[in-house]
């Protein structure tokens, strides 16, 4: 995983880019399961709920381990993956619980 901080013109902090290597294998249907992982986890934004975005990322990690089981990526990219779903599962969850209030 790879961090780089985002600077403005008076090089202050304004965001952060995290990259992710995916490494693997199994051709057209690999990509095509990472592309529809990749969606479930753009998908995290449009919960509603706590339990929506808890039943999301546990959805997330099943699918995430079935693509590993299949060779469709290494364990160290699903390990990397799943540390960057679970933050960002994370700031949902917050996102929600201040929606309520």
């Amino acid at each position: 995983m790879k961090v780089r901080t985002l600077l403005n013109n008076e090089r202050k902090a304004v965001g952060q880019e995290i990259r992710v290597e995916l490494h693997g294998s199994g051709g057209e249907l690999g990509i095509k399961n990472i592309q529809h992982l990749m969606g479930l986890i753009e998908n995290l934004k449009s919960m509603k709920t706590e339990q929506e975005v808890n039943d999301h990322y546990a959805l997330i990690m099943g699918y995430c381990l079935c693509c590993t089981f299949s060779g469709f990526i290494d364990e160290k990219s699903a390990d990397d993956l799943m540390k960057l779903v679970a933050g960002l599962a994370g700031n949902e969850l917050e996102r929600v619980k201040k929606a309520k209030v």
